[in-house]
């Protein structure tokens, strides 16, 4: 029996912000009072999420995803190479590999044997160095501390204990071969009571739609020192420390950091539309706070599930809006792979579906967007395929003016590097 639709009139009148400061930054005094009225909106839709016996849909998609998984693990990895972007029709030098630290041989830079002419040469001009999930370095980090381990090689090598020391080298040989890092993470509580930052901002930070894993960063938060400020302003300040520790060249806000959403139910009846000229604050002040460390540092972020304009809209994101605040606008389209019908078979999910939205994205952001292709990842358990990567290039390029983003590239970074 199919759960009721539900479509609940919601009205938020405490989120509404004042049509004469939605063109400059809000006041913190403003944003307190806009981000209170987030929490009745949580306690508003758990309750719509009740009365639509959500369970059941949450069982339903389980047992559609476990047979994808398993088709997915017993398959032959292809063991793509940068030869097969070439063959995809791919421009490497608009492709921009995703990976984490375990993309490379720690020994070979302690050794000081690492060289990454390889990766210039393939036309690589610069990679984003991402913390997925639960974002236990970026919103906890307190200073350089050489002989301490980061916990950034959770998709590959996991076995090699990295220091910050070796991660500070890794940039140095990396800019020394031409190449640029962009420093990323996940906004993911999943782990909350180990996470010493959202444990402690818990009750500012608990998700707004239910079940869901993403914080929100539509609040406010106190640091170690309890000095309390937006939560944008918090990843600035740790942008700044970790910019001046590791020098490097930009930020990448990664999954749960643009709009609201529920990745097990993607149609539900949530309708956050009031919350964008929030949203586009959160992103005005990380931008603005990231080229105050350096001119021609960028900011990244990933889309909400591959939504394109109307879709994001009822998670809270104006795409006309956001666009003077980020430099690179990463469509996620995992319709032939991590999403769709080769792994976790997400209903709806698919390329056509990747191609229809995408193509409804305004040109503003058009110009700044990358869209992702499926490379592989042997920890989560699935294999790119170059038949898909083909395919996904040949609909999705004249939408993504900016090129490709590599998710994610650690087998294939690492295999040229080897």
């Amino acid at each position: 029996m199919s759960p009721p639709n539900i479509q609940p009139n919601i009205e938020h009148p405490e989120s509404q912000v004042p049509a004469h400061l939605a063109e400059e930054p809000l006041s913190e005094d403003e944003l307190r009072k806009q981000y209170e009225g987030l929490r009745a909106t949580g306690d508003i839709y758990k309750t719509v999420t009740s009365i639509r016996r959500q369970i059941c849909k949450v069982a339903g998609f389980a047992i559609c995803m476990v047979p994808g998984f398993i088709k997915t693990k017993v398959k032959k990895p292809e063991n793509l190479t940068f030869d097969n972007l070439d063959e995809a029709g791919i421009d490497k030098k608009t492709f921009s590999p995703l990976v984490d630290l375990g993309a490379f041989d720690l020994q070979k830079i302690r050794d000081g044997n690492a060289d990454f002419s390889k990766l210039a040469e393939e036309g690589v001009q610069e990679i984003v160095l991402m913390e997925d999930r639960d974002p236990m370095f970026y919103l906890n980090y307190n200073g350089y501390d050489p002989r301490k381990e980061v916990p950034l090689n959770r998709h590959g090598a996991k076995a090699e204990r990295w220091l910050m020391e070796d991660m500070k080298k890794l940039i140095e040989l990396l800019h020394k071969a031409g190449i640029k890092v962009v420093m990323g993470f996940w906004g993911n509580s999943g782990n909350h009571e180990g996470n010493a930052f959202i444990n402690r901002n818990w009750e500012n930070l608990k998700p707004v739609v239910p079940l869901s894993d993403d914080i929100n960063p539509l609040s406010f938060v106190k640091d170690g020192e309890d000095h309390e400020m937006p939560f944008a302003d918090y990843v600035v300040k740790q942008y700044a420390k970790i910019k001046r520790d590791f020098h490097v060249d930009g930020l990448f806000l990664g999954d749960g950091l643009m709009g609201y959403r529920s990745f097990l139910d993607s149609q539900g009846p949530y309708d956050l539309e009031d919350t964008a000229p929030l949203w586009t604050d959160f992103y005005r002040r990380i931008n603005n706070g990231v080229k105050k460390q350096g001119a021609d540092d960028t900011l990244w972020a990933y889309d909400c599930m591959g939504n394109g304009t109307e879709q994001i809209r009822k998670n809270g994101v104006d795409l006309e809006a956001l666009a003077p605040h980020i430099d690179n606008y990463i469509f996620q389209a995992y319709g032939s792979d991590a999403w769709g019908k080769n792994y976790m078979r997400l209903p709806g999910y698919d390329l056509q579906r990747d191609t229809r939205e995408a193509s409804t994205l305004p040109p503003s952001i058009k110009a700044k967007t990358r869209y992702t292709v499926g490379l592989g990842d042997s920890v989560e358990g699935w294999t790119g395929r170059r038949a898909d990567m083909k395919a996904k290039h040949a609909s999705l390029e004249r939408n993504a003016h900016k090129g490709t983003l590599g998710v994610w590239s650690n087998e294939i970074v690492r295999r040229l590097n080897g």
